[in-house]
């Protein structure tokens, strides 16, 4: 045992975290820490990503508002919410929310929306307005 424990204390394990000393030295410690995963920072995005009330940030739109979804127990799907940056209710504009995230919180939709998506969406919709415009223009005439 004192041979392992050599072993290790001259590879530097014991520094790192991968063992602790003492009469269970032979135990990993990664019940306390995750040496890899703090070194890469993964732990430190899914704990950003997660909220103490188990809900999970699936996204967030250019008005700043944020998608949540919050899993549930059994067979039941998940729920999934808008938090707004503002808690005014006045203040709130509904219509900034596009319809791709709309509709994923609904659920017609399984995955988020991409930015690529909104940005078409965006452009069409713009497009529309502006032929609408060039048509009324023609009929007033």
């Amino acid at each position: 045992m004192r041979a392992v424990r050599s072993i290790l204390a001259g590879s530097g394990a014991l520094q790192r975290g991968i063992l602790r000393a003492g009469p269970r030295a032979m135990r990993p410690a990664c019940a306390i820490q995750h040496p890899p995963l703090r070194r890469l920072g993964v732990w430190a995005d899914i704990k950003s990503w997660i909220v103490a009330d188990g809900r999970v940030l699936m996204g967030q739109d250019d008005a700043g508002n944020k998608y949540w979804q919050i899993p549930q127990r059994g067979e039941e799907a998940a729920r999934r919410e808008i938090e707004y940056p503002t808690t005014q209710l006045e203040d709130i504009d509904f219509e900034s929310i596009p319809s791709e995230w709309r509709l994923w919180v609904r659920g017609y939709r399984d995955d988020t929306p991409t930015e690529e998506e909104i940005f078409m969406s965006r452009a069409r919709a713009t497009e529309t307005l502006r032929k609408a415009k060039e048509i009324e223009a023609k009929d007033a005439v």
